[in-house]
């Protein structure tokens, strides 16, 4: 309570609002630790250099549940320098200042408050192994309207319910919340097929259109000192 007190009394923002536009130097310290969605901005930015420095810890399938589990030869764990490790012991390993991270499209139909419980829970973790970084929590995006895999419980409303709960664990937290998902969303709130390489299947991965869109909202969406 008192936290949250203290950051209403110093105008703590933990959603980042439009800011000017940084260069790609303001990433030479960042670690981006994401799920397949997040492989196409890895693989983008590895050809590219668009987000300088960054670093990545990204693995198809990754969840903030299964992150906690321990590391084995079948389990889902994202590698670092040919590793396979846990995000914390990644994020330690990579020096990283910034730790943008966006998961829960594997894990919200477990229900709002298992993922974003473990979602709290891996954060925690991951300042436990480096406390002076700052965590920056993107939003998850949204779902393409002909996406195979919606059910009662994922759908671009789950997913709407999960960032919310999200943005709010971040002010909570002195966490930045990042709302990525508000520029990949067509008027109906669903990906748009320009954005999207599976629009039919899955409905959640990204094209080089998607990348070059999510790069340029984090560049504008940054913290200015």
């Amino acid at each position: 309570a008192y936290d949250s007190l203290y950051r209403n009394v110093t105008g703590f923002a933990t959603t980042l609002p439009l800011s000017a536009e940084v260069s790609t130097d303001y990433f030479s310290d960042a670690v981006f630790v994401g799920d397949s969605v997040s492989v196409m901005l890895q693989y983008y930015c590895t050809a590219t250099k668009a987000l300088g420095g960054a670093k990545f810890l990204c693995a198809g399938s990754l969840s903030a549940t299964n992150a906690l589990n321990d590391v084995t030869k079948t389990s889902v764990h994202p590698s670092y320098q040919g590793n396979k490790m846990k995000v914390e012991d990644g994020v330690a390993a990579s020096g990283a200042k910034k730790v943008y991270i966006m998961l829960g499209i594997n894990n919200i139909s477990y229900g709002l408050s298992k993922s974003t419980g473990d979602m709290v829970t891996l954060i925690r973790r991951i300042q436990e192994k480096s406390p002076d970084v700052t965590i920056f929590v993107q939003s998850v995006t949204p779902m393409s309207e002909k996406s195979n895999i919606q059910s009662k419980s994922l759908n671009n409303s789950t997913v709407a319910a999960y960032n919310q709960k999200m943005e709010e664990l971040c002010a909570e937290n002195g966490w930045y919340f990042v709302n990525v998902a508000e520029a990949f969303r067509d008027s109906r709130g669903y990906l748009p097929k320009e954005y999207c390489s599976d629009y039919t299947g899955m409905g959640i991965h990204f094209n080089n259109n998607a990348a070059q869109n999510w790069i340029s909202y984090l560049k504008t969406h940054a913290l200015n000192s």
